[in-house]
């Protein structure tokens, strides 16, 4: 593999990504969406019991103002479940990308395989950090604007970092490799819309969410007395995540690459394997 060519492949896909309309509209529903829903009475509904409770509410929800790690969290889990479905449309929407003619014969270029897809995941993976920043970033000056007493910028930083880095990692993984391996677009509709959807709802409460990417329903809260309800357990599962969407990185550039790339197929293959078991590794200490 090639640096430069990596590099322009990483800035050739992070560009097609900032240009796509897909991804322009999940940047809208970003920030109008969550700032909507968090800074409003909005925030309240999951505890109200009939509209004319909700529009009575003068503001936001009594419990996102009284902790200070209630509006990060919300935002990050919001972010999470947009991030989820829009990485995969991405993915999906590459499909096209690979149906090959009888003209790709006579193209030539000096990247592998292997540069290719590694350029591809991390333009992704930049346009979608940066994404994240820019919500994050908006709403964390609402919340010093409007609430600043509860505002803390390490909130913002703990939950971008372990809710949700791991997903954004994931969900490329995942979609990537499976995408690669069928090649058509409407199985790659039902295969990921299965694989995640299961991972999602049911996952998040069998063995208390150990393979829920989402960290739905694990205690991810800060008290100002006691610090996290149960971080360490929380680190393992999100450890694990991250560690199964590099994981399926290393066996996506496995599969793709050259037959004269055998030094380079048989490390991806290790560090593939390597990352998988230590991924379920983790999960087993989660529930022990």
């Amino acid at each position: 593999m090639s640096g430069d060519h990596i590099f322009i492949e990483t800035l050739y896909g992070f560009k097609c990504v900032g240009r796509n309309v897909i991804f322009r509209i999940f940047i809208v529903l970003g920030i109008v969406g969550i700032a909507l829903y968090v800074f409003t009475p909005l925030s309240a509904l999951p505890y109200v019991k009939s509209i004319n409770q909700l529009l009575k509410q003068p503001s936001m929800g009594w419990i996102s103002q009284a902790l200070p790690s209630s509006i990060p969290f919300t935002c990050a889990y919001l972010y999470n479940i947009l991030q989820l479905f829009f990485v995969t449309v991405l993915a999906i929407n590459d499909t096209r990308l690979f149906h090959l003619d009888a003209m790709m014969a006579l193209n030539v270029h000096p990247q592998g395989n292997s540069d290719i897809s590694v350029g591809n995941i991390f333009g992704k993976f930049l346009a979608f950090s940066m994404a994240n920043i820019l919500i994050f970033a908006f709403c964390g000056l609402l919340n010093l604007l409007f609430y600043p007493k509860v505002f803390n910028i390490g909130y913002y930083l703990f939950y971008w970092f372990t809710l949700n880095l791991p997903v954004l990692v994931f969900c490329l993984g995942i979609s990537t490799l499976v995408t690669r391996l069928t090649r058509n677009q409407g199985l790659n509709v039902i295969l990921l819309a299965v694989i995640l959807g299961v991972l999602t709802i049911p996952c998040s409460i069998w063995l208390n969410g150990v393979l829920d990417p989402l960290a739905a329903r694990i205690p991810n809260m800060f008290s100002d007395f006691t610090g996290h309800v149960n971080l360490e357990s929380y680190l393992l599962q999100r450890g694990s995540v991250l560690l199964a969407g590099i994981g399926f990185f290393h066996i996506v550039c496995y599969f793709l690459s050259k037959n004269s790339e055998w030094s380079f197929r048989d490390a991806e293959k290790l560090m593939g394997g390597f990352c998988l078991v230590c991924s379920f590794r983790l999960f087993g200490f989660y529930v022990l």
